[in-house]
């Protein structure tokens, strides 16, 4: 059985057989009394279970499963189809036109009347036995209030939310605003109409993210599969001599591609166990409309509006996994310690599958500024709206964050700074630290507010795309406001065995990311539209880059080891 399996209303989806004694769980689902008891005898814990279709945790009546409401809507249908053939009234010869649950007995309209006006059996559920499209009450009842038996209930309570009697009006809710039943109950019923609207908008929405996660897996699996196919003629053109390394490659892309579906699987089984939920709520919502009583309906309308809020705030809260799908940089790449000959190919293969345009510039540099004498680390380069610069820096075993004006060799003021808090709470954060410590000191406001950059090892573009360097795995990630996400993981222009070790990133002006590959000696260019587009690789020597920033003029700038920040050409720039 599968939450997402179509359910009659007419048989319990435990046993597939008519239901006896329906009870009716808190997510709208029903199912016999006896399967329910043999379930739920196999499957609670500490007085809670899951619904056996939706996956909703379900708590226990103190009385148990019997503690459940019986779904009469249920029995009631089932009591229709059984006496639907012209039967007589149970008390004279007449017609019968309705059925009581309580007495079972058939009763014509005049018998009906007397049955609702003796005190002892005027509370009965009654089952019309009529036509349904006569637009008469499916089910009747007479409700009368607990607290006065003698009174029906006639009046809804504005401010308690509550069906009440006469007496209830005059004493306990004596001030309240009220409104007879009938004078409410349509707009109950509107209400109710609009949130079962809401519910099958959530519904579509579930739907389309299980689309969406079924596209993602099967493209997945035809990459990895195009990249299976590759690395076996490879490993098979080899021989012998490296059945072992292919071995060892095919198991890793599998194990990836395994999982990777176990991810989409485990989520869509959630989704659908949702959905299923949600077709529940939909389903009771329109029961409701079609058959319920009164004061069911004024119920459930405020009960399907608090679940409607909880289900919203549930969709918003979604990790946002049904439109990620696996990347290259995902796919790692040959493991350490393999014969080089089979690490070329492979990444000659996985390239071939994952095609990029490569260019390898020579990284021009047309001005160059010494901000330390100590030739020290630059971690970051930022600009301010007035196009001055700031730079963090070490110098004589410290850190610093100096202001640089128009390129000028000595910084205008400069704090001693701590990396790792400068690395969380960025250039904005740590001013803001020294401006509340030394308040006859502050740094002005024009200097580190409207920044180009105002985090090291991140960036944000206009659009509020997000790139960063991810240092525990020296990876660079990425994350578009449209939810794509990608891991960078991996230098193709580096040489065979190269380490990948991204220090700084940077956004350019056309949805392109320059990463600063310390271990390469280069910077890379990557396009959110076609991959990996060149490197630019620094024409003298110990020039390694550690920090990169845009400028608002089109200009690269990038930092080195040696406390230099260099201007480059803005040729270099992607086009």
């Amino acid at each position: 059985m599968t939450a997402g399996s179509n359910i009659s209303f007419d048989t319990c989806s435990i046993c597939t057989e008519q239901f006896k004694l329906p009870k009716l769980l808190p997510c709208f689902h029903t199912f016999c009394l006896g399967c329910l008891q043999q379930f739920v005898l196999s499957s609670s814990k500490d007085g809670q279970f899951l619904c056996p279709l939706c996956r909703y945790q379900v708590t226990l009546p103190e009385e148990g499963v019997t503690g459940f409401q019986t779904n009469f809507y249920i029995e009631a249908r089932a009591e229709k189809q059984v006496h639907s053939g012209g039967e007589c009234c149970g008390v004279c010869e007449q017609r019968a036109t309705h059925s009581c649950r309580e007495c079972e007995i058939l009763l014509c309209d005049t018998c009906t009347k007397c049955h609702q006006s003796l005190p002892a059996t005027r509370s009965h559920l009654l089952v019309n036995l009529g036509d349904s499209c006569t637009g008469q009450t499916f089910l009747s009842i007479q409700k009368y209030c607990e607290k006065h038996n003698d009174e029906k209930l006639r009046f809804y309570c504005m401010p308690c939310s509550k069906v009440i009697c006469r007496d209830c009006k005059l004493t306990d809710h004596d001030s309240h605003k009220t409104k007879d039943i009938a004078d409410v109950v349509e707009e109950a019923r509107t209400s109710l109409t609009k949130t079962k609207v809401e519910l099958e908008a959530c519904k579509a929405k579930l739907e389309k993210f299980i689309g969406q996660i079924n596209e993602n897996n099967t493209e997945t699996s035809k990459r990895i599969s195009h990249v299976k196919e590759e690395i076996n003629k490879l490993a098979d053109s080899l021989g012998d001599m490296i059945n072992n390394a292919r071995r060892e490659e095919i198991d890793r892309v599998t194990a990836i591609q395994q999982t990777h579906g176990k991810k989409c699987s485990d989520e869509q089984y959630r989704l659908t166990q949702r959905k299923c939920f949600l077709q529940s709520q939909i389903d009771h919502t329109d029961a409701m409309l079609k058959e319920g009583l009164d004061c069911d309906v004024l119920t459930a309308d405020s009960e399907m509006k608090q679940r409607l809020a909880e289900i919203e705030k549930e969709q918003q809260s979604d990790s946002g996994f049904y439109s990620k799908s696996l990347k290259i940089s995902d796919i790692p790449l040959i493991t350490p310690g393999v014969l080089d000959v089979v690490r070329h190919a492979v990444c000659n293969v996985t390239r071939e599958a994952f095609p990029v345009t490569r260019k390898t510039m020579s990284l021009n540099v047309m001005k160059s500024l010494c901000v330390t004498q100590s030739y020290e680390p630059v971690y970051s380069i930022t600009f301010t709206n007035t196009s001055n610069a700031l730079i963090s820096y070490d110098k004589e075993g410290s850190s610093f964050l100096g202001l640089f004006e128009k390129s000028s060799p000595k910084p205008t003021w400069e704090i001693r700074i701590d990396l790792n808090e400068f690395r969380n709470e960025g250039v904005h954060g740590v001013i803001e630290k020294h401006n509340k410590e030394n308040p006859d000191n502050k740094i002005p406001a024009a200097d580190y507010t409207d920044l180009k950059k105002p985090f090291p090892y991140k960036d944000t573009n206009g659009n509020g795309d997000t790139c960063w360097v991810i240092k525990e795995h020296n990876w660079v990630g990425v994350q578009t406001v449209s939810g794509d996400v990608r891991t960078l993981t991996f230098n193709p222009f580096a040489e065979p065995g190269q380490e990948f070790k991204p220090v700084d990133v940077c956004w350019g002006n056309n949805n392109e990311i320059y990463i600063a590959d310390h271990d390469a000696n280069m910077i890379i260019v990557y396009s959110l539209q076609h991959g990996f587009q060149k490197s630019l690789t620094p024409h003298f020597y110990n020039r390694s880059p550690t920090a990169v920033v845009m400028s608002t003029g089109r200009t690269l700038y990038f930092g080195d080891l040696n406390g230099r920040v260099h201007l480059c050409h803005k040729s270099l720039i992607v086009n």
